[in-house]
């Protein structure tokens, strides 16, 4: 029997998820599947069962016609949790446009919908989509799209989800790792840290989670040879 959902109401974000495809999709906009709503897609093919939320993502060239969609997206029963910039700032006002918001939380029946946007960047020669102003990844994982089902439901998903993940995650993106976070860029990573007291903090995350990860990747591979 699956494990039971701890935090998520499954069907009422399930319901979230179509509602919010198809009114952007009237706008032109089509969103994709993100982050651990995505990891839980091509792993369990299910919800995570210790996520809190869905995470999908955007383009940021259809950024406007996302803001155009929201008078749909409140009468469809969205509102707005809040919305964050690229400096981690925090607002809740869609009318604000004087920073430039990377991700927008929405709500609907108590169930939270993260929707961040992905830039092209352009380094030299190099070609990379920033992701949420945290982490970039090669231009090939997000140059286009594809679909996979997910529930009975079918959503957008990047081109080579699995590359895509294993640049957000890791190698171990495939082994459940309760709390585990996506990776977070060096250059995101410096700012953080130049604030008193955070380096110390996030110095002991990092190997805890290198530790916690190298210890349930050995675990895996211990069970599959005895398989």
């Amino acid at each position: 029997m699956p494990a039971k959902l701890e935090f998520l109401d499954r069907d009422i974000c399930l319901e979230n998820m179509v509602l919010a495809r198809d009114v952007l999709a009237r706008h032109g906009v089509v969103p994709f599947l993100h982050y651990g709503t995505l990891l839980g897609a091509m792993r369990e093919r299910d919800f995570i069962p210790h996520d809190d939320d869905v995470d999908m993502g955007l383009f940021g060239r259809d950024k406007e016609a996302f803001l155009r969609a929201f008078p749909d997206l409140e009468a469809a029963g969205f509102t707005v949790g809040y919305i964050r910039d690229d400096g981690y700032a925090k607002t809740s006002s869609v009318a604000d446009e004087s920073r430039n918001y990377r991700m927008y939380k929405l709500k609907r029946k108590g169930q939270e919908i993260d929707f961040f946007f992905a830039f092209e960047r352009r380094y030299a020669l190099i070609r990379r989509w920033d992701i949420d102003g945290r982490v970039t990844v090669p231009a090939r994982f997000l140059d286009s799209l594809a679909e996979e089902d997910f529930l009975g439901q079918r959503f957008s998903v990047p081109r080579d989800p699995t590359g895509f993940l294993r640049n957000l995650y890791g190698k171990t993106w495939n082994v459940p790792i309760r709390n585990t976070t996506s990776r977070i860029g060096w250059l995101t990573r410096l700012r953080k840290v130049t604030s008193v007291g955070k380096l110390a903090f996030y110095a002991r995350r990092y190997l805890g989670e290198r530790l916690r990860k190298r210890k349930l990747l050995g675990e895996s591979r211990g069970r599959g040879r005895e398989e």
